[in-house]
């Protein structure tokens, strides 16, 4: 529904899904992690080997558990089957969060084998599913199992997510487009082992952009560098003409052929 005013605004989109990009969407309900975090948020970001960019935002005061996960299912759709590729996603567990995990893991199910199954397909949307891949947690020093699903967030985890936030932005690695993320950005401090907004501010689309680095940090940067996938090597194929463009396809999935091909030679010769 087209909004009337600059405030009923919930939904804003900078850029619309590119074919081949590798995007993470991170998700903030509403009471989760602390008080203040009074609104749902989603943020969807375009990931590149050395930059984290964002693409589109939503935000509610309002929106239901399971309005948020249907929501979520369309912008992770719609960024998933337009890239042609898998959409990492990101879902914080705190107070209504499980509720929207637990909506999520249902949509699915009634989608994919339930009784909306004839429909989906008959619109075209049984897919999207398969364009999704789910965060799963692991310590950052954890040498074994006891991973997870999602993100749960604790004091010591958000510290270390924010902080993290902050030096993207410092170096410029975190592109920010949306005016109101920068506002509340610039209300949330540390106070010793607390950071949260000061005040009667908001930290939700923060927390979001921070859940949206975590996982693009720690499970997509490392095959974006082997890929060369550099944002100002994005830019600059976006203005070549078609056949430079397929050229440098064909010579980037050529140069990791023979990374792989190299790779499994060295580990046939240690073992």
């Amino acid at each position: 529904i087209p909004a009337r005013t600059f405030r009923d605004i919930e939904l804003r989109i900078w850029e619309e899904p590119e074919v081949e990009a590798s995007y993470v969407i991170g998700v903030d309900p509403a009471y989760g992690h602390s008080e203040k975090n009074d609104r749902s948020a989603i943020e969807v970001c375009k990931c590149y080997a050395d930059a984290i960019e964002q693409v589109a935002e939503y935000v509610s005061g309002s929106v239901m558990p399971h309005q948020l996960a249907w929501i979520y299912w369309t912008l992770a759709g719609y960024y998933g089957a337009r890239a042609g590729q898998p959409v990492m996603s990101i879902v914080e567990l705190n107070g209504p969060g499980e509720a929207v995990w637990r909506e999520i893991g249902q949509t699915k199910q009634i989608v994919t084998a339930g009784y909306l199954r004839a429909r989906a397909e008959a619109q075209g949307v049984a897919d999207l599913f398969r364009n999704v891949r789910q965060y799963i947690y692991g310590r950052s020093d954890s040498m074994g199992s006891g991973n997870s699903w999602a993100w749960k967030t604790t004091p010591q985890l958000k510290v270390a997510i924010m902080e993290r936030l902050r030096d993207f932005v410092h170096r410029g690695s975190a592109i920010i487009r949306s005016a109101e993320l920068v506002e509340d950005m610039r209300l949330v401090t540390r106070d010793g082992d607390t950071i949260e907004a000061e005040g009667k501010g908001h930290d939700d689309r923060v927390v979001a952009k921070a859940l949206c680095c975590r996982a693009w940090e720690e499970k997509m940067q490392r095959g974006l560098v082997a890929l060369n996938k550099t944002r100002a090597n994005a830019l600059a194929r976006r203005s070549m003409a078609a056949s430079d463009q397929m050229a440098m396809l064909s010579r980037y999935q050529l140069q990791n052929f023979f990374k792989i091909k190299a790779n499994a030679r060295l580990a046939a010769q240690q073992q």
